[in-house]
């Protein structure tokens, strides 16, 4: 049972896509390295069908994939969209009184890989319910999970790109030779194969000629609809690192190289290579340990200057879709000529890559890593006026996720208040310790969420305005829009926009009332009436079902 103050993460996990298994690992560690002192985590699993679940059961690695045993332990819900700003997943049976049982959240900790869950479907749900959620916004999450719309995204931001043919899913079958022919006609021999909106290397075949192209076709059509053909990269090394934006500057992980038996690395390889090799992901002694049963060199030595370009074109990647959360950028290089091409950016990389930001300049522990997404998550939340009155002021939680940002960005001692490299926590410990109001959460997220201002500018903003300093040009907008929210006692103007805002719901536009739920059972989207206060109602709920398209 959560406390008061403590912050509820639903951490999603599983999903229907090929990367099922993976996911659960990815979401089972974090649940096990989360803070337990400042979160009341508990997992949210999605199975291959798209049906959600939870339970204690799903705390233990052994329970899945969940047999009827297991399953008739576990509690079948859906996510309630009747209350915008607050996560509330509603059991689709129904108990005594026609009552349904509700879970809460605050917070989504999304550990998908792959479709329906990683590629802006999920993160779509979420917006639409107001939630903060981790990893990349959904226009991001959908263009990167596609290998195709990543290279056309970044084709022309000086990223060096492989050429790349794209093969469709035909009405009627594979497609024929010549119009194969025509399409890799500026591919060379030999050649990848791989497809279009998938990751861990699912699917990824290596052809020497057209035919051998062909042949790998049927089994990339069965995942996916598109399949993508890049020329093979002889001497292959791959370099991998991660990238985050952490108090308004960028920060990257470790780099590291993957190591490989094979000329291919696939799947078995990422996944299954660890200990005997066996598949699975039964028993919480298991081999398969996500990403970790990889080997790999961390921080290796690099050609002159290759540290530098990884760093730059991981940026550029990273800025080109506004990035958040903590993508990991993959590379391609040919050791013996030393070219280098950008392959991927994953949205959310296996294991959250912790052991890359383990091994990082500024090591961040797992812990560590999985508080600042969380904070991420809710500075990135658009929260409306109408919401932002509900972020209860003294949210600590955020509040101490905001410090940790600045002591993960500036480790040294503490320093007086007002300086600089400690600033944003002096004044937020300060006046949570102090006798002045605590700072309001949306306060923090304002702040968290100036555009061209880091936290330390947002601090040295916020007093100069306490202390009624002059401020520099172009900074009253911002000024007006964000810091005068910090003091409730001392308010700055407020635009029109805020003033119509602030007067109440007399200004503001008539609430509708919602529907209540959309059940998200596998290929069915039914709407569910919601229960009107006071109605008494003890028999079902109306359903209506949406018209499938």
């Amino acid at each position: 049972m959560a406390s008061k103050n403590e912050t509820r993460v639903a951490v999603f996990l599983g999903g229907r896509s090929p990367e099922h298994d993976v996911s659960v690992i990815t979401g089972l560690q974090a649940l096990k390295a989360i803070d337990q002192e400042r979160f009341a985590a508990f997992p949210v699993y999605v199975n291959p069908r798209g049906a959600w679940f939870v339970g204690e059961a799903l705390a233990e690695r052994r329970n899945y994939l969940p047999d009827a045993r297991t399953q008739a332990e576990l509690t079948e819900v859906t996510l309630s969209l009747g209350e915008p700003g607050r996560g509330v997943l509603v059991s689709k049976r129904a108990g005594v009184f026609g009552r349904r049982a509700t879970t809460q959240f605050d917070v989504a900790l999304l550990a998908f890989h792959g479709l329906g869950g990683e590629d802006g479907q999920m993160q779509g749900l979420l917006e639409t319910a107001n939630l903060p959620y981790t990893g990349m916004r959904t226009l991001a999450s959908a263009v990167l999970m596609d290998k195709v719309a990543t290279k056309r995204l970044l084709r022309g931001l000086d990223i060096p790109l492989l050429p790349y043919a794209v093969v469709s899913r035909a009405a009627g079958g594979l497609p024929s030779a010549e119009s194969l022919k025509a399409l890799l006609s500026d591919i060379a021999f030999p050649c990848i194969v791989k497809p279009v909106h998938l990751g861990s290397s699912i699917g990824v075949g290596k052809a020497d000629s057209l035919e051998e192209v062909r042949a790998l076709l049927p089994m990339i059509f069965r995942l996916d609809m598109q399949a993508l053909i890049e020329p093979f990269v002889p001497n292959l090394v791959e370099y991998n690192l991660a990238v985050m934006r952490v108090g308004g500057r960028l920060r990257y992980s470790a780099i590291e190289q993957p190591k490989r038996a094979e000329e291919l690395l696939d799947f078995r390889q990422k996944y299954l290579s660890g200990g005997n090799g066996k598949a699975g992901i039964k028993g919480d002694t298991g081999d398969s340990q996500g990403m970790l049963s990889l080997t790999r060199d961390i921080n290796p030595a690099l050609p002159a200057g290759l540290d530098a370009d990884l760093r730059r074109w991981a940026t550029l990647a990273f800025e080109a879709v506004d990035g958040t959360g903590a993508p990991r950028v993959d590379f391609y290089c040919n050791e013996s000529t030393g070219e280098t091409w950008l392959n991927e950016v994953n949205p959310c990389p296996g294991s959250f890559g912790y052991f890359l930001w383990e091994a990082a300049e500024t090591p961040i522990g797992f812990t560590a890593l999985l508080s600042m997404l969380r904070a991420i998550a809710s500075a990135s939340c658009p929260m409306t006026p109408c919401l932002r009155k509900r972020a209860c002021c003294g949210d600590r939680n955020l509040i101490e996720s905001v410090i940790a940002f600045d002591e993960a960005s500036h480790p040294s001692p503490p320093r007086k208040r007002g300086s600089r490299g400690s600033g944003i926590a002096v004044v937020l410990d300060s006046r949570l310790r102090g006798n002045d109001e605590p700072i309001c959460s949306d306060s923090l997220i304002a702040m968290v969420g100036m555009a061209g201002v880091d936290l330390l500018g947002a601090v040295e903003l916020f007093e100069k305005h306490a202390a009624g300093e002059q401020m520099r040009p172009g900074h009253e907008a911002q000024r007006d829009h964000r810091i005068g929210m910090l003091d409730d006692r001392r308010p700055e103007p407020l635009g029109a926009a805020d003033r119509e805002s602030e007067a109440g719901s007399a200004t503001v536009a008539p609430r509708r009332e919602p529907v209540g739920e959309i059940s998200a059972g596998p290929g069915r989207a039914i709407l569910v009436e919601r229960d009107k206060p006071g109605a008494g109602r003890s028999g079902p709920r109306r359903s209506r079902p949406m018209a499938r398209r």
